[in-house]
Protein backbone atom coordinates (compact mmCIF):
# COMPACT_ATOMS: atom_id res chain seq x y z
CA UNK A 1 0.00 0.00 0.00
CA UNK A 2 1.59 3.46 -0.96
CA UNK A 3 1.83 5.99 1.28
CA UNK A 4 -0.46 7.92 0.72
CA UNK A 5 -2.99 5.47 0.68
CA UNK A 6 -1.99 5.10 4.18
CA UNK A 7 -2.40 8.81 5.06
CA UNK A 8 -6.26 8.56 4.03
CA UNK A 9 -6.61 4.98 6.27
CA UNK A 10 -5.76 7.79 9.48
CA UNK A 11 -8.08 10.40 8.26
CA UNK A 12 -10.90 8.50 7.04
CA UNK A 13 -10.83 5.28 8.51
CA UNK A 14 -12.28 2.45 8.06
CA UNK A 15 -14.21 3.40 5.30
CA UNK A 16 -11.73 5.24 3.44
CA UNK A 17 -9.66 1.83 3.94
CA UNK A 18 -12.53 -0.04 2.29
CA UNK A 19 -12.43 2.44 -0.82
CA UNK A 20 -9.06 2.46 -1.21
CA UNK A 21 -9.00 -1.75 -1.21
CA UNK A 22 -11.69 -1.81 -3.78
CA UNK A 23 -10.58 1.02 -5.99
CA UNK A 24 -6.89 -1.33 -5.78
CA UNK A 25 -9.02 -4.14 -6.43
CA UNK A 26 -10.76 -2.48 -9.24
CA UNK A 27 -7.66 -1.09 -11.15
CA UNK A 28 -6.30 -4.98 -10.90
CA UNK A 29 -9.60 -6.22 -12.39
CA UNK A 30 -8.70 -3.33 -15.30
CA UNK A 31 -5.02 -4.05 -15.65
CA UNK A 32 -5.85 -8.30 -15.43
CA UNK A 33 -8.78 -7.21 -18.39
CA UNK A 34 -5.83 -5.21 -20.63
CA UNK A 35 -3.50 -8.18 -19.98
CA UNK A 36 -6.15 -10.48 -21.51
CA UNK A 37 -7.15 -8.79 -24.73
CA UNK A 38 -4.80 -9.71 -26.66
CA UNK A 39 -4.74 -13.17 -25.82
CA UNK A 40 -8.85 -12.61 -26.21
CA UNK A 41 -7.97 -11.45 -29.80
CA UNK A 42 -5.45 -14.00 -30.90
CA UNK A 43 -8.05 -16.98 -29.92
CA UNK A 44 -10.20 -15.14 -31.50
CA UNK A 45 -7.87 -15.64 -34.48
CA UNK A 46 -6.81 -18.60 -34.41
CA UNK A 47 -10.65 -20.28 -34.36
CA UNK A 48 -11.14 -18.61 -37.07
CA UNK A 49 -7.87 -20.12 -38.39
CA UNK A 50 -9.19 -23.37 -37.25
CA UNK A 51 -12.64 -23.40 -39.09
CA UNK A 52 -10.80 -22.40 -42.32
CA UNK A 53 -8.27 -25.01 -42.30
CA UNK A 54 -11.29 -27.35 -41.18
CA UNK A 55 -13.18 -25.95 -44.13
CA UNK A 56 -10.07 -27.00 -46.63
CA UNK A 57 -10.00 -30.39 -45.26
CA UNK A 58 -13.43 -30.90 -45.92
CA UNK A 59 -13.17 -29.69 -49.62
CA UNK A 60 -10.35 -31.55 -49.63
CA UNK A 61 -12.53 -35.00 -48.62
CA UNK A 62 -14.77 -34.53 -51.15
CA UNK A 63 -12.33 -34.05 -54.09
CA UNK A 64 -10.47 -37.29 -53.09
CA UNK A 65 -14.10 -38.80 -52.94
CA UNK A 66 -14.72 -37.72 -56.05
CA UNK A 67 -11.73 -38.99 -57.43
CA UNK A 68 -11.99 -42.37 -56.04
CA UNK A 69 -15.19 -42.62 -57.35
CA UNK A 70 -13.97 -42.12 -60.80
CA UNK A 71 -11.23 -44.57 -60.22
CA UNK A 72 -13.67 -47.16 -59.53
CA UNK A 73 -15.51 -46.17 -63.09
CA UNK A 74 -12.84 -46.03 -64.77
CA UNK A 75 -11.54 -50.11 -63.70
CA UNK A 76 -14.84 -50.85 -64.65
CA UNK A 77 -14.94 -49.35 -68.05
CA UNK A 78 -11.31 -51.16 -68.48
CA UNK A 79 -12.67 -54.38 -67.03
CA UNK A 80 -15.63 -54.17 -69.14
CA UNK A 81 -13.29 -52.87 -72.23
CA UNK A 82 -10.68 -56.43 -71.33
CA UNK A 83 -13.85 -58.28 -71.40
CA UNK A 84 -15.25 -57.06 -74.47
CA UNK A 85 -12.54 -57.75 -76.13
CA UNK A 86 -11.36 -61.11 -74.99
CA UNK A 87 -15.07 -62.34 -75.60
CA UNK A 88 -14.15 -61.21 -79.48
CA UNK A 89 -11.19 -63.02 -79.37
CA UNK A 90 -12.59 -65.79 -78.32
CA UNK A 91 -15.94 -65.49 -80.86
CA UNK A 92 -13.47 -64.62 -83.92
CA UNK A 93 -11.72 -67.74 -82.71
CA UNK A 94 -14.63 -69.87 -82.42
CA UNK A 95 -15.62 -68.87 -86.11
CA UNK A 96 -12.45 -69.27 -87.52
CA UNK A 97 -12.32 -73.08 -86.29
CA UNK A 98 -15.73 -73.34 -87.95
Amino acid sequence: MKLSHMKVFHSEGIQGAIAIVFTAMLDDVANTEADISPVTDIVAATSTDIGAIAGGIADLTKTFSDMSSKIERLKTYFICRELDITYRINHEHMIVKE
